[in-house]
């Protein structure tokens, strides 16, 4: 009973560590990450808002871009997406 109660005391340590992380540490590494990708490819890539969760498809990490746009490098449009999931 007790190897239970610590098992379990621990699963739901761990699940509330990552929610927590994501919500304390979501936006620093969505900057990092588009910040990552405009040193990686040629043309700039923006991205007017993101949002990370948990919640909406547990136990994988979700990500919502919004008004995504992607210039090509002669400036026609790659990509434009009001919404990205």
């Amino acid at each position: 009973m007790r190897v239970l109660k610590f098992l379990g005391l621990t699963v739901l340590g761990l699940l509330s560590l990552a929610f927590l992380v994501v919500q304390l540490f979501g936006g620093p590494i969505a900057r990092r990450v588009v910040t990552a990708l405009n040193q990686e490819i040629q043309t700039p890539l923006t991205i007017a808002t993101y949002d990370l969760s948990l919640w909406r498809a547990f136990p994988h990490l979700s990500v919502d871009l919004q008004d995504v746009h992607v210039a090509g490098s002669d400036g026609s449009d790659l990509l434009t997406a009001r919404h990205i999931a």
